[in-house]
């Protein structure tokens, strides 16, 4: 999960990037489960990895992660596959490489994969304008023009959506709008298509969406059809019913509480499950090992365009990350190109790496959200088999500081106009004053003054970028399921501030001011104000 324009994973997630009840971990009764101690198997198996083992048994201890499921592949061959801890605590089911998690954003090299399958049989121009798949009338365009989304820019995320994450939880009354209404409501261009990156759960969505109309099938059962099982993943499977997911891995909090998470509004972005096993399966076919069960459902030449073909934006916080086709890639400081995607959310975080020099895929699934473990995991797991080498996340805050320009100064005086929601306009005024204070008035009449403050992690993508947030409501129908804070991203030219304004509870991060286990949403409106004095 990335939640904002900028990485923070979903920031894999900013941005990136990428929850669950709050009386989380109770059963029916009210009263929390008794949780057993956790599962700390032997690796000795491959004293290679033994640094790794070490490092998750920690984790498991220290850091309240239910379980661990790891997979790597080398030279054509899974060499190790291991996993620690439960995959339900409460019914004390051990977690092994075959137990199946929620997926989250690692989804989206998969549903890359299903489009160049299509594109491959002629079916699909990625250079074609969407609008020639779905019809003109789901987007609404506030900048640029129409035939510049086209299907290559959403794989990329710069054809001008903004941030956008819906998730819905199964004790919860309300469920999800169909696809094409969530697009109606959120899918509004507010920059010009091709000129910024930004990760968006709703291109995904909207490229699902293309898969489906175009093949004639559900996604669902296309991704099975014509993905998963010429790949020999019988276990893998795209947006299953609930029913469906009995056995899988249990998803879990933070706090260590049964997170409840049952889908979001935008299944193409992230509502894959599969195993460590099958995953990193899924990585030798992008590695190109042309394994005997495996159906070659797209040519090399295919595989190198998703993993090399970058849209020539540059990416937030600076460096050398691109991203291609479904995948990001990257080069560590020691030379090594790495490729890969992660995913985030609650109850959830998971990594595919690929070093393609080496011929190495590493699959790491866990059943609790932590990025920053995820990635630990993974970069441990690669250093036993290469000591030579070396992650740039070590250098990550040096090339944010280095390359990043400075935020914006908020221009004083005051602005009027409105946050226009898909229900209707919700008046806002931002006042900004000489001591460097700036105050919200929303609605009609005017609220009481909020006070705006900058966003926290939030790195500005250009020189008159304003991030910032101050306590909401919003008000429309989606936005009021929760309490929720307003996200402002905003530009500034000729007296004019615009941009969008979210509505955004993130769960468990605190700065909002918002008690929640949760992550519940992030809903982008449309937002223009004008200098009145």
């Amino acid at each position: 999960m990335r939640r904002t324009c900028v990485r923070i994973a979903v920031s894999s997630a900013l941005i990136s990037c990428f929850t669950v009840l709050t009386n989380v971990g109770c059963r029916p009764d009210g009263f929390r489960a008794q949780r057993p101690e956790p599962v700390l198997e032997d690796a000795s198996s491959d004293h290679r990895f033994a640094s790794v083992s070490k490092l998750v048994a920690k984790g498991l201890q220290e850091r309240n992660i239910p379980s661990v499921s790891i997979a790597v592949a080398h030279k054509g061959h899974i060499i190790w596959e291991q996993s620690w801890g439960w995959a339900d605590r409460e019914n004390q089911l051990r977690a092994t490489p075959h137990t199946v998690y929620s997926l989250a954003s690692t989804t989206k090299p998969m549903i890359a994969t299903g489009l160049l399958v299509l594109e491959k049989a002629g079916k699909v121009d990625l250079d074609a304008p969407v609008e020639r798949y779905i019809g003109p009338d789901l987007l609404t365009v506030y900048a640029g023009s129409p035939t510049g989304i086209t299907v290559r820019r959403l794989l990329h995320h710069t054809a001008g959506l903004p941030v956008h994450f819906n998730y819905y939880y199964a004790d919860e009354p309300s469920r999800p709008p169909s696809l094409p209404e969530t697009i109606r409501r959120y899918g509004i261009i507010v920059q010009p298509p091709g000129n910024e990156f930004c990760y968006s759960n709703l291109g995904y969505a909207l490229i699902g969406y293309v898969i489906a109309r175009v093949s004639g099938q559900p996604l669902p059962e296309f991704m099975t059809d014509e993905v998963f099982q010429p790949l020999g993943m019988t276990k893998t499977l795209f947006d299953p019913d609930a029913s469906a997911r009995r056995g899988f891995a249990t998803m879990y909090d933070s706090s260590g509480g049964i997170a409840n998470l049952e889908r979001s509004d935008a299944p193409g972005s992230g509502h894959g499950y599969s195993n460590a096993h099958e995953l990193v399966r899924f990585g030798m076919f992008h590695l190109k090992d042309h394994l005997k069960d495996q159906t070659p459902i797209l040519e090399d030449g295919g595989i190198d365009r998703m993993q090399m073909e970058s849209s020539g934006v540059v990416l937030p916080g600076g460096g050398n990350e691109s991203y291609g086709l479904g995948w990001f890639f990257d080069e560590t400081t020691d030379g090594f190109r790495t490729v890969w995607h992660e995913g985030g959310w609650t109850g959830a975080s998971t990594m595919l790496k690929l070093l393609p020099s080496e011929d190495i895929a590493v699959a790491v699934l866990m059943n609790v959200y932590d990025r920053e473990f995820v990635n630990q995991v993974t970069d441990e797991t690669i250093l036993a088999l290469l000591p030579d080498y070396g992650d740039q996340e070590g250098q990550a805050a040096d090339l944010v500081s280095a390359s990043s320009p400075p935020q914006f100064e908020f221009p004083v005086g005051r602005y009027s106009g409105e946050i226009r929601t898909f229900s209707g306009g919700v008046p806002l005024i931002l006042e900004s004053e000489d001591s460097g204070e700036i105050y919200a008035y929303l609605g009609d009449p005017p609220s009481a003054p909020r006070r705006v403050r900058s966003a926290p992690e939030a790195v500005p993508r250009l020189p008159v970028q304003i991030l910032a947030s101050f306590p909401g409501p919003i008000g429309d129908q989606d936005a009021a399921r929760h309490r929720h804070s307003v996200w402002l991203d905003l530009r500034f030219a000729d007296d004019e501030l615009y941009g969008t304004a979210s509505a955004m509870t993130l769960g468990g991060h605190g700065w909002d001011g918002i008690d929640d286990q949760r992550m519940r949403f992030h809903l982008p409106y449309r937002v223009s104000l004008r200098r009145t004095n």
